[in-house]
């Protein structure tokens, strides 16, 4: 299946030219797929909002962005659809509402053209790379869909200062040099939650920090349900875990403790808690947060609390206010 991702879709005249020059013209606005709310969320850009899909009124103390936007505001707007990867949203409604401009992420390029020849609104499809139909590591296609997307909705300052901060953050990170350390995650969440056998190959927070992980290094997709004997074998030095799979995770420590207890990672108490790295696609600012949790756990001098902190409020407004308390410090394993 094609997608369109980081182009000004144009089969119809989607995102005319007038408005494209003039990004002033786009006052309301709708975000429907998983991670678009997202992006506008983090451009401060809610306040264009007229529509919400429904799936963005859960678990909204779990997702940062919707807890930035609260309760009040998601509830009060009318439901656009039910949302979620590659489903259509309420025609009708979008005809009613009559967003200058439709933000999607995860929509087929046969959804966005039906979008747009049964409504005419101009439609912008934006990536998030590696794991969600691009081809761009997930990253680097974040920072251009954010840049684009600050274009249209004329928060270019906004988006030109989150993705040098993301930048800044990079290089700091890469400064350190991790050797010989053989290092896992698991619990990695994909399309819903997963046990500790739930893996990825490019993940980014390991990508930043040129972390190879052993059991996904031949693996031909990015996401990988390896085997349970498969953990056992590789036997990690460290085991790092995403908190949104921490349900699943201890019921099967529950019924498995041998599994785990026998593990070196377990042993040398070496197991931690990330934050959740996927929850309706990538939880951008979670990638650079759990970069330094893991520099943290691996001995290296890092005030996480602070990182935390300045990373929250760099990508939300007051983001670290709102979003501290029920995130640090994290639960030990």
């Amino acid at each position: 299946m094609k997608y369109l991702f980081l182009t000004l879709f144009t089969l119809t005249s989607l995102f005319s030219a007038q408005i494209a020059d003039d990004s002033t013209k786009v006052k309301k606005i709708v975000a429907i797929g998983p991670g678009a709310l997202r992006l506008v969320t983090i451009l401060d850009a809610t306040d264009m909002l007229i529509g919400i899909e429904k799936t963005e009124r859960k678990a909204l103390g779990f997702s940062e962005y919707r807890t930035i936007i609260g309760k009040n505001k998601i509830f009060s707007l009318p439901i656009i659809g039910a949302g979620g990867p590659n489903k259509l949203p309420n025609l009708e409604m979008l005809l009613q509402l009559k967003p200058d401009l439709i933000v999607a992420s995860f929509i087929s390029e046969k959804q966005l053209s039906l979008i747009t020849q049964k409504t005419g609104i101009p439609t912008l499809a934006l990536s998030y790379g590696l794991g969600y139909g691009g081809v761009k590591s997930k990253i680097e296609a974040i920072k251009n869909s954010l840049l684009l997307l600050g274009k249209a909705l004329n928060k270019s300052q906004r988006a030109s200062k989150i993705v040098d901060f993301m930048n800044t953050q990079e290089k700091e990170l890469q400064s350190y040099i991790i050797k010989n350390k053989n290092i896992y995650i698991g619990g990695v969440g994909f399309k819903g939650a997963h046990g500790i056998t739930s893996t990825e190959k490019h993940y980014p927070s390991f990508e930043l920090l040129g972390i190879k992980n052993p059991l996904a290094k031949n693996a031909k997709s990015n996401h990988v349900m390896i085997q349970e004997e498969s953990l056992i074998l590789e036997n990690p030095d460290y085991i790092f875990l995403d908190l949104f799979g921490k349900k699943i995770i201890n019921e099967n420590f529950k019924k498995k403790q041998t599994l785990y207890t026998s593990l070196k990672a377990y042993k040398d108490g070496h197991i931690s808690w990330l934050l959740p790295y996927n929850f309706y696609n990538t939880n951008i600012s979670n990638v650079y947060i759990n970069s330094w949790i893991i520099l943290a756990k691996l001995g290296y001098e890092v005030d996480i609390q602070s990182k935390m902190s300045t990373i929250y409020d760099a990508f939300y407004i007051n983001g670290a206010s709102k979003l501290m308390k029920t995130r640090y410090p994290l639960k030990k394993f």
